[in-house]
């Protein structure tokens, strides 16, 4: 009896090992696999000539798929282990007949015939019967005359009433138009002092030192995240130019955040005189989900950062 329990102890045992194993097994696939990814795109002048092209792919390519932008359409198609998922593909409704049964052609109905014969036959009467009745009973009846009586006559409005009707009405419109601009205004100016009032309490939170602590942790997190995120292969030539300057002043300004990072391998020519869109853009690298909880460990286990989180969790203004 107790080898029986021994044995089925030791049975229960390696089935929660196996299923421990498969679980650390799983974990580390999702934390150590890479995505890939490599993208491409080229312009050659105008946006009707933007193409690109941007595939990715997970363990062995189990998970894969594309996203291809051509001609103004755009087309994606995503798949996991043999299911796929394409754009405009709607499933087949399942056959309702069985295999084997034989198809039963629908039964007519008889009595559709004896209907179709009465209404032939009940034309045929209303036909006989106009026939039949003078051409005197068809005549239309004459109009019947209607005079106006002197009760229905209204007297005309002078043109002085008029004239003061229009007076008021441009009056009330007046007042209401001047009601809502000095409604306006003072919203503004409640507005104005509210934030004048708030200010010295939001300058205080992002002076408090705790704060400024937890912030310079997010920054250097963030700063180790896009470094572990960079691709290892780019290359950026684009020759840019937009109908008004200050656009393209914008674009170069975003553009030139991440040129201490990618500088090499950046070719940027903005143009203020015309406007112009060309170039070429390659991009590959992987993503590892171990580089995010990394850093979400980093943030969460770092008391600056907690406290931070309590604080803006109550804060209001």
């Amino acid at each position: 009896m107790l080898y029986i329990i021994l044995l089925i102890l030791k049975i229960i045992v390696c089935i929660l090992l196996a299923v421990l194993g498969l679980f650390v097994l799983l974990v580390c696939v999702v934390l150590f696999t890479p995505l890939c990814y490599r993208g491409e795109a080229d312009c050659k002048g105008t946006l009707d000539s933007l193409r690109g092209r941007v595939r990715f792919s997970w363990f062995l390519h189990l998970v894969s798929g594309h996203v291809t932008y051509e001609d103004g359409k755009l087309d994606w198609k995503i798949r996991i282990a043999w299911k796929k998922w394409l754009p405009g593909i709607e499933e087949r409704p399942a056959e309702i007949e069985k295999e084997g049964e034989p198809k039963i052609p629908a039964k007519k109905v008889p009595e559709a015939l004896p209907y179709k014969k009465e209404e032939k036959t009940e034309k045929r009467e209303e036909k006989e019967q106009r026939k039949e009745t003078p051409a005197a009973l068809h005549t239309p009846e004459p109009a019947k005359i209607t005079e106006k009586t002197a009760d229905d006559t209204k007297p005309q409005k002078n043109l002085f009433f008029k004239i003061r009707e229009l007076y008021k009405k441009i009056l009330n419109k007046i007042k209401a138009l001047y009601q809502k601009i000095k409604y306006t205004i003072l919203k503004i100016c409640d507005t104005i002092k509210s934030l004048l009032e708030k200010k010295d309490k939001l300058l205080e939170f992002i002076t408090d030192e705790v704060h400024k602590l937890a912030l310079m942790t997010i920054l250097t997190e963030l700063k180790r995240l896009l470094r572990f995120l960079k691709p290892q292969k780019l290359k950026i030539s684009a020759h840019f130019g937009f109908e008004d300057p200050s656009i393209t002043g914008y674009v170069l300004a975003i553009g030139s955040m991440i040129y201490p990072f990618f500088g090499k391998h950046i070719d940027i020519r903005p143009d203020f005189d015309q406007e112009i869109l060309e170039g070429e853009i390659f991009i590959s690298g992987n993503i590892r989900a171990l580089y995010l909880i990394i850093s979400f460990w980093n943030l969460v286990w770092d008391k600056n950062v907690r406290t931070t989180f309590r604080h803006i969790r109550k804060f209001n203004l």
